[in-house]
């Protein structure tokens, strides 16, 4: 930004839109490697799939976690190497196992007996990662028993890998995006740390631990742990694997969050019989779906460029619909009114690509620029 401020910045700007911070994107991966240096790190591509952040840390040596054949061919349109691409949905149809085997990938997770199979059947002699449940989740979004294999059928799939002489490179578990607590990476690591020293011998290619996602990033009225605490207690947890074990883990919120913002505009501010709201130019359904799948839990830090007396507001995005709503009990100067900016920080994760036509309403244009303090 040639701007002095982000105030000067926006002035002219038509709202909404995002600006991208690439140069925190590569902060952020730099800070996650020095964390955790003996790690193979795959970005979560589903987290923020702009075309810039996928060459940025490709540059940066960066593996990547693609979970449908479009994130995979996105990839491949970017020039990005077969070999860096592990393909983490647990459950395909023959033909997408097909279509990524044609696309070069070599990297499989799976999370059933039946899914190995057709691994081994159309995928053949390419690398199995099984997915396990986690014996405990981050509890802020609840997966329940959506994905993983349980503890028997882990033991099961394991002992018909090893009786059917298929190798199994290694196990992988996702706590749970936004993980609020140290708790499921014991458990977890817990866990797999008993299933390698059980099958270290019997399966000679079953070396590799991923610990997968779910790295918090910051957002308003949420206390997670910091990403120095959870390397801090990764690290103590995977010193007693068996020697050989190699890590890897698929971070992407914690990557991207901070790298984005969103600038809105105010269309009004006005008092109801219970609320006060402000009504601005962008809604949950044009890039902030998180709020709704959340069930607000999970919020925004929200700036502006005023500095008077503050009140309490709710945030009402710009359509008719009920759950269109940005923010609650969210404290702003009192003078807020129609032209007046906010700004949404931290809206680098499930953002860019999560966008509707609800209401026919455009999607936001993408600067790509610095982000600068208010």
């Amino acid at each position: 930004m040639a701007q002095t401020s982000l105030e000067e910045y926006t002035r002219n700007k038509k709202t909404p839109f995002f600006v991208l911070d690439i140069d925190r994107v590569s902060n952020n991966y730099k800070k996650f490697r020095e964390l955790f240096p003996e790690f193979t790190t795959f970005y979560s591509v589903k987290t923020n799939p702009h075309k810039k952040i996928l060459t940025q840390l490709n540059s940066q040596k960066s593996c990547f976690d693609a979970a449908t054949i479009g994130e995979i061919k996105l990839l491949k349109s970017l020039k990005i190497d077969h070999s860096k691409i592990l393909f983490t949905h647990p459950i395909k149809l023959p033909k997408t196992i097909k279509a990524a085997v044609d696309l070069g990938v070599n990297n499989f997770t799976f999370d059933s007996l039946d899914e190995l199979l057709l691994l081994k059947k159309y995928a053949p002699g390419k690398r199995y990662f099984l997915r396990i449940l986690p014996p405990a989740e981050g509890h802020f979004y609840e997966y329940v028993d959506k994905f993983g294999a349980s503890d028997e059928d882990v033991h099961s799939i394991l002992d018909y890998a090893v009786e059917n002489t298929i190798d199994i490179y290694g196990m992988s578990f996702h706590v749970g995006s936004q993980t609020m607590q140290i708790e499921p990476w014991h458990g977890t690591l817990s866990f797999c740390k008993e299933i390698f020293k059980e099958y270290y011998d019997k399966l000679p290619m079953f070396r590799i631990m991923n610990i997968g996602s779910g790295f918090p990033a910051s957002y308003r009225n949420l206390n997670s742990p910091s990403l120095e605490t959870i390397a801090e207690f990764v690290h103590k947890e995977i010193k007693d694997f068996p020697k050989g074990v190699t890590f890897w883990a698929e971070p992407g919120r914690i990557i991207v969050a901070d790298a984005v913002i969103l600038v809105c505009t105010i269309i009004k501010n006005v008092q109801r019989i219970k609320n006060r709201w402000l009504f601005v130019d962008m809604g949950v359904y044009h890039g902030l779906i998180e709020v709704l799948e959340s069930r607000g839990k999970l919020t925004y830090p929200v700036i502006c460029f005023k500095h008077g007396e503050k009140i309490t507001y709710n945030i009402s995005g710009n359509t008719l619909d009920p759950d269109d709503t940005l923010a609650t009990a969210i404290e702003l100067p009192e003078d807020l009114t129609m032209g007046d900016k906010l700004i949404f920080k931290n809206v680098g994760a499930y953002t860019y690509s999560l966008h509707s036509n609800y209401h026919a309403l455009p999607k936001p244009h993408i600067y790509i620029d610095k982000i600068l303090d208010s």
